[in-house]
């Protein structure tokens, strides 16, 4: 097997030709141009965006360069020895000095390696003994300050402590655990306390407490010290209130919140932020689409919202992947339909799934901005066909030349990593 490899790319930024405007940017000179697709409401306390999908015109679609958003992409060759060979990819967690992943499948081990693609362990395992789970991991995080990483299974009574070198240390106990499914917890090692944000499925119709709570703070060992309540996330019969992480670090989170059966209100809100330090949850943004359970996601830049966003016109059992993407100024309510492609690392096509639309796809369910896995022989696929290209410039054939050269079709994942220019979060 090969040594391992850590591949770095680093991009000149080219913005779109000549493109400038009051705000400096290609994107928002586009944007300039648009129809104003969005409003405000007011909603208790706060003041949120509408974004209307009626008003996306789908024939004024602009095209926007991945380098809008992301300066550069990080290659890391993982450890391609037996023991850590995996398919599949799970939510992924990137710390300054460590990759945390899955094998992709339900119940799988997470997976630790260093940042240079060296593997360190596979922490937890499919069981019911202490450092194991029978279900799929929903949450995971590195700590790098307190060497610690902490890993949640969904439904599962307790949050999995392990070192960075894999042994696991115990558990934190959680005062609710009735229904929960997706959770986001901060953890204060001085102060020995956790605050957890948590959102129920509440297939039964039991309003217990146990159901509603949706923010609290305990002790590590488990006693609850404060809970909080937001009626937005409350479920009735039948419902299914799912939780998307959007973007995460440790002054707080922007997520997701979708119910799909909202039997007594016909919620839409859907765009939140909780901020850490002073305790707030906020609504940000709701989607208007022609029902309000259809499925959207957006991604929250600090000057841009992304998403991702069907209709029910073209929404079906039979035909479910058609999306449409979008973007949105947040300060002028101006947007259109959009799409990102990759003009890093030589244009390669970066998609990996048919349903995979846009280079929006792998940009969210991570902690870091771009975060995206591949086979090493589907990775030097995408380099042969752009090589056949006949728009490809010298500076690029020459790149993607060096990197055939590099890439063992043999080895294990590739991971590709990309910091955001415009830091998601409000």
């Amino acid at each position: 097997m090969p040594e391992t490899a850590l591949i770095i790319i680093t991009m000149v930024v080219l913005l779109l030709s000549g493109c400038r405007s009051k705000g400096g940017n290609a994107v928002t000179t586009m944007l300039d141009e648009c129809d104003i697709v969005a409003s405000r409401k007011v909603i208790g306390e706060d003041t949120v965006i509408v974004w209307h999908s009626a008003r996306m015109d789908p024939e004024r679609k602009i095209r926007i360069p991945l380098s809008a958003f992301i300066d550069s992409l990080e290659i890391v060759a993982l450890d391609g020895s037996d023991k850590t060979a995996f398919c599949g990819m799970g939510p992924i967690w990137i710390s300054d000095n460590y990759i945390l992943t899955s094998e992709g499948t339900r119940n799988g081990p997470s997976l630790l390696f260093r940042r240079d693609g060296s593997f360190v362990s596979r922490l937890g395992r499919y069981g019911e003994g202490p450092g194991e789970y029978r279900w799929l991991v929903g949450c995971r995080q590195i700590d790098e300050e307190n060497g610690r990483v902490y890993i949640h299974p969904q439904l599962n009574k307790n949050i999995m402590i392990y070192d960075l070198e894999g042994n696991f240390l115990g558990d934190i106990p959680l005062a609710y655990t009735k229904e929960q499914l997706q959770i986001e917890f901060f953890i204060d090692q001085d102060r020995g306390t956790m605050d957890v944000i948590r959102l129920c499925s509440n297939f039964k119709n039991q309003l217990s407490p146990d159901t509603t709570v949706t923010i609290w703070q305990q002790t590590l060992g488990g006693q609850l010290t404060d809970s909080r309540l937001y009626s937005p996330f409350i479920t009735t019969h039948r419902d299914f209130l799912s939780m998307n992480t959007m973007a995460k670090d440790k002054n707080g989170i922007t997520f997701l919140a979708h119910h799909r059966y909202p039997e007594v209100e016909g919620r839409t809100d859907t765009l939140y932020h909780f901020d850490y330090p002073t305790q707030k949850l906020t609504r940000l943004l709701t989607m208007e689409t022609p029902r309000p359970t259809t499925l959207h996601l957006v991604l929250p830049f600090s000057s841009y919202y992304l998403c991702r966003y069907w209709n029910d016109e073209d929404y079906s059992a039979e035909n479910p992947r058609i999306s449409h993407y979008g973007i949105l100024d947040p300060a002028t309510l101006r947007g259109a339909e959009c799409e990102v492609y990759n003009d890093l690392l030589g244009g390669i096509d970066l998609s990996m799934f048919p349903w995979q639309g846009s280079v929006f796809d792998q940009m969210y369910d991570n902690n870091y901005g771009f975060a995206w896995m591949y086979d090493p022989g589907d990775l030097l696929d995408k380099v042969e066909s752009r090589l056949e290209e006949p728009d490809i410039s010298e500076d690029d054939r020459k790149m993607l030349e060096s990197l055939r050269e590099r890439i063992n079709p043999e080895g294990n994942n590739v991971v590709l990593l990309g910091r955001p220019k415009m830091q998601a979060g409000y």
